[in-house]
């Protein structure tokens, strides 16, 4: 039986909520239903959004519309993350 070659991890990157927008979010002050209201979303969506349960879209505006709310400038909305290994299927979330 022939020994298979094992290949490198494979770099690749994904797009988040920045820890800056993810950390106001939980020191607006306010509960996070209240945030989530005024921006124009249901809690569970934001709360999927700032875990990384949900694919993110450069200026996602539901992202953008938190920011908003909790004074987070557009440009501190995202972060870019770098991985390795495998990339995730579609919708399963990286840790």
């Amino acid at each position: 039986m022939q020994a298979r070659a094992l290949m490198p991890p494979t770099p690749y990157v994904t797009l988040r909520v920045s820890r800056r927008l993810f950390a106001a979010v939980k020191l607006a002050g306010m509960p996070a239903y209240e945030i989530a209201a005024r921006a124009g979303l249901r809690a569970e969506v934001l709360s999927r959004l700032l875990h990384g349960a949900v694919p993110l879209r450069p200026q996602d505006p539901r992202v953008l519309a938190v920011a908003r709310v909790v004074g987070v400038p557009a440009r501190n909305a995202f972060e870019l993350t770098e991985h390795l290994g495998p990339q995730p299927a579609l919708g399963e979330t990286q840790r």
